[in-house]
């Protein structure tokens, strides 16, 4: 059985809301699932006793996530994922090149 969804409603800056707004699109995601997303992740961290999930956690997160759907980033994206992520650049092309070997693999546009 479902719960019946609430809302949480609240204002932000809106210089966040715009870089919130660009992140999401770079991301390939929707503002409302990702924010849902983060609330979600930091409850559970709180339940099992972690500290809430950090923005680096969440970059790497979304790019495991794309890698298993075997969606690979473009290289302007791996350059912003590894700057974010604080990993070469060489190192992601190296996973994407895991990935890519294997078959049905959906390259980003």
């Amino acid at each position: 059985m479902d719960e019946k969804p609430k809302i949480i409603k609240f204002e932000v800056p809106e210089s966040l809301h715009t870089e919130f707004k660009i992140l999401c699109a770079r991301l390939q995601e929707n503002m409302k699932d990702r924010a849902r997303g983060l609330i979600e992740a930091d409850v559970a961290n709180s339940k099992s006793g972690d500290s809430p999930s950090t923005e680096e956690e969440n970059h790497a997160l979304s790019f495991l996530k794309r890698l298993e759907q075997k969606d690979l980033p473009k290289n302007g994206e791996l350059v912003v994922f590894a700057h974010e992520l604080g990993v070469s650049v060489e190192f992601l092309k190296m996973l994407c090149d895991c990935v890519r070997s294997h078959d049905g693999v959906k390259v980003g546009k």
